[in-house]
């Protein structure tokens, strides 16, 4: 069994100095706080479920200090939970664990029960089977948490740690639990939105929608739509699109390089390059830019494209699309930095008092240190200097008993 190494994160409630028990509290609390807002970056940044879910398992095993983490999403359809995310010792996805039936092990039971399973005694927990690989490991913390949404199971968050977790990392991970569960289903109907936006489209072109339901959906969600016609260069937006660059119904012009005149400058070349790519054959137009809106203010557009038809020589025909209003997340993106920097600061801040701290104890026990040396020397010096008159006084009195011993009484005590 491995020797288990005093967890550096944790707080010692004992600790005699009180100045550094608040100061290691001060650091746990930034440090959860840098956990929480990696996780909320993560959230809400564009990326894949996976590379999503990825960057908040990893956020845990470095801000917690765990052996790895994982999380599993459930597949409703034959109920089992499917491996998604792992960070830490283990970052594979397709071992033992990578789909585990609802029910089953330990995982399983979690999301069977709807329940938290917490411990910080593995070795001996009933449901830690592998009990071996638990003390050749040293394992010594587990923490696992359903992932809900309303009462509808979404997956299970959970991770091993070498170290005990204390409260206040575990009442953490129960509200970054919910968050993840929460960035899971909006991630969900964001693919399944624009998905369904761009298959829309293109059916368009063959047969006749809905164009009030789909207006709507639009309307509601800040999304508009568009059609290229490469070869004639003429692009159809809807009104929704249009409101979404300051225009109103009917403004936009229909031509390429109208489109880019309302593109940001700092932005054009990077979204050009992506639109050529896409028509060149590659991968699908996929790309975030600012636009100018008429009245000189900036936003945020998130834009989605795939080529729906070529010619007989296999030249693109036509494109069909979607931007997306992104200017919100953006704004919290940005706000989200900010909080990030100042804990960063106070960190630092919290970092130098200690060491400051630090160096005016070393000077005090310098101080004592000398001090005491020159105690020490100056008894010395004394004792030394004492020793030559009593030695005087001893011979002095021989002398007298010597002499006058026969003439002097017995003496009187006191």
């Amino acid at each position: 069994m491995m020797t288990q190494t005093p967890d550096p994160y944790q707080i010692e409630q004992n600790d005699p100095d009180t100045s550094q028990h608040q100061a290691r509290a001060s650091s746990d609390q930034i440090r959860l706080g840098k956990l929480s807002m990696e996780i909320s970056i993560a959230l809400i940044k564009e990326d894949t479920l996976q590379g999503m879910l990825t960057d908040c398992t990893e956020a845990l095993v470095r801000h917690l200090n765990a052996a790895f983490a994982r999380i599993w999403i459930l597949n409703e359809e034959d109920n089992i939970l499917e491996l998604q995310a792992s960070s830490g010792i283990y970052t594979h996805l397709n071992g033992d664990h990578a789909r585990v039936p609802v029910g089953a092990l330990k995982i399983g039971l979690i999301a069977s029960e709807r329940q938290p399973h917490l411990t910080n005694e593995v070795i001996g927990d009933p449901r830690v089977g592998n009990q071996e690989w638990a003390r050749r490991e040293g394992m010594v913390a587990f923490a696992g948490y359903p992932l809900f949404i309303g009462e509808r199971l979404i997956g299970v968050m959970a991770l091993f740690a070498r170290y005990p977790l204390y409260d206040a990392a575990l009442q953490a991970m129960a509200t970054i639990a919910n968050g993840i569960a929460l960035g899971i289903e909006r991630k969900r109907i964001q693919e399944e939105r624009s998905r369904l936006l761009i298959r829309e489209q293109a059916e368009r072109i063959n047969a006749e929608l809905t164009q009030e339901r789909l207006s709507m959906a639009q309307s509601v969600g800040r999304i508009g739509t568009f059609e290229w016609d490469i070869q004639h260069n003429h692009i159809l937006w809807t009104p929704e699109l249009e409101a979404l660059y300051g225009l109103p119904s009917g403004g936009f012009e229909g031509k390429y390089e109208n489109w880019g005149q309302r593109v940001h400058p700092d932005d054009l070349q990077l979204a050009e390059e992506n639109l050529s790519a896409a028509v060149a054959g590659g991968p699908p137009y996929n790309i975030e830019f600012r636009v100018l809106w008429p009245d000189t203010t900036e936003h945020w557009l998130h834009a989605k494209g795939e080529i729906t038809s070529y010619d007989e020589q296999g030249r693109p025909l036509r494109m069909i699309g979607v931007n997306i209003d992104i200017s919100e997340r953006k704004k919290a993106e940005l706000q989200l930095a900010l909080m990030y920097q100042n804990l960063q600061d106070l960190n630092a801040t919290l970092e130098a008092k200690v060491e400051q701290r630090t160096e005016v104890l070393h000077q005090l026990n310098t101080e004592l240190q000398r001090s005491n040396q020159e105690l020490q020397d100056f008894a010395y010096v004394a004792s030394h200097d004492l020793q030559e008159p009593l030695r005087k006084i001893q011979a002095f009195g021989n002398l007298l008993e010597e002499e006058y011993g026969q003439d002097l009484g017995g003496g009187k005590a006191y």
